[in-house]
């Protein structure tokens, strides 16, 4: 079963008419997402995750890279959140979303951008999710309502990442698990191509950025077809200096399937108005203020934790 919502106005519990009770505030639902918020920030992922809304859906690319990734990153399995309560926070387009609906969760996927109502078409006629556009720093439930709770890749691009993670760590039950991947802050990401752009491209429209990225795919993704070939660790060395993302040799996908990703991914990393990574000791601190008695590092390449209650 899901949590039930609460009223923005009063935190009373919302009928299912979507009208409180006790103040007569109104809720909408439209297209199937209940509505608290409109975007602000996150604006550029509503339009990305709108116009690459099928890109990494095991689903629509007929491979499991987004299973893969979900088991990788919280440490769960099908047997675990089977009849769970379970919160997607920054579910965007609902790639794990899908993942979790698909092993027997009852899944509340939550999104500040309008990349929520992209979930809600791709993971349409599953009885067991429920969509919500709001904020993750107003969820509309009440503390401690859910089994298990994640986030992957979101935490960074929010004004305060910690304290979106101190909010994902509340909503999450006595017993329950919690997991999160965060953009891990050390000097050699730091020096990454992308944060030598971002001062110029988080300043951009969209539309702006949409061409940029297009123009660095076309201009870099043909050399990286060249430089795949090269033996590790050079190529590795080399496609890290690229200014896109490139996952040849690293993600089973068609020719095309592939450079698609690359661009949805190039597209992330200059778009967002905020990309703060963080500190692994900083993100397990505030977890353990907010109840978690054990507190795991997954694997490298991000803040990777996963905490239990």
């Amino acid at each position: 079963m899901h949590p039930p919502l609460l009223c923005p106005t009063c935190r009373s519990h919302l009928p299912t008419d979507r009208k409180c009770a006790s103040c007569g505030h109104r809720v909408s639902l439209r297209d199937g997402v209940y509505e608290f918020t409109h975007d602000t920030y996150a604006t550029s992922f509503g339009e990305q995750w709108n116009a690459f809304a099928r890109t990494q859906l095991d689903s629509a690319n007929g491979t499991t890279i987004s299973e893969d990734r979900f088991a990788a990153v919280t440490g769960w399995a099908p047997k675990d959140l089977s009849g769970k309560s379970v919160l997607d926070v920054g579910c965007g387009a609902g790639r794990f979303t899908e993942v979790a609906v698909r092993w027997g969760a009852h899944v509340t996927a939550l999104d500040l951008s309008s990349a929520v109502y992209a979930a809600s078409r791709n993971v349409a006629g599953a009885d067991c999710a429920r969509f919500v556009h709001a904020d993750a720093l107003a969820m509309p439930f009440a503390p401690r309502s859910f089994d298990f709770a994640f986030s992957i890749g979101v935490a960074q691009h929010t004004p305060d990442p910690l304290a979106f993670v101190r909010a994902v760590g509340d909503a999450v039950k006595p017993g329950g698990r919690v997991a999160l991947w965060i953009y891990e802050r050390r000097l050699t990401a730091m020096l990454h191509p992308k944060y030598l752009l971002r001062p110029l491209t988080s300043r951009m429209s969209a539309a702006w950025n949409r061409g940029f990225s297009e123009r660095l795919v076309d201009l870099f993704f043909p050399l990286a077809e060249r430089l795949v070939r090269l033996p590790e660790p050079v190529r590795r060395t080399a496609m890290r200096a690229l200014p896109i993302a490139v996952y040849l040799g690293k993600l089973d996908l068609q020719p095309e399937a592939q450079r698609q990703w690359s661009l949805l991914d190039t597209l992330d990393w200059y778009s967002p108005r905020y990309d703060q990574p963080q500190r692994y000791e900083d993100v397990a601190r505030v977890l353990r203020e907010c109840g978690a008695v054990r507190i795991d590092r997954r694997s490298p390449g991000g803040v990777t934790v996963h905490g239990s209650y």
